[in-house]
């Protein structure tokens, strides 16, 4: 099974178009992965999506690296 982090990388991958090497849980999402704005909403979507929670556009927007995601999803999981 696939845990959070390396789901929340895959998918951030994707959506970033961004190569593997540079999707580590330090990466910046706008800065070191280029994430436009739009990139970021579809990828709060795509990950809300996945794990069954709700990610609402301003709290992506708070998100400054992959591990922030990890850790917003992993503490959304285990509230639910």
């Amino acid at each position: 099974m696939i845990n959070t982090t390396e789901k929340v990388i895959n998918i951030t991958q994707l959506v970033l178009r961004a190569e593997r090497s540079t999707v580590t849980l330090e990466a910046s999402l706008r800065e070191d992965l280029k994430g436009s704005q739009i990139e970021l909403l579809e990828l709060g979507q795509m990950l809300g999506s996945y794990f069954d929670i709700v990610i609402p556009n301003v709290d992506m927007d708070k998100l400054k690296t992959v591990k922030d995601v990890v850790n917003y999803i992993e503490n959304e999981i285990k509230y639910e």
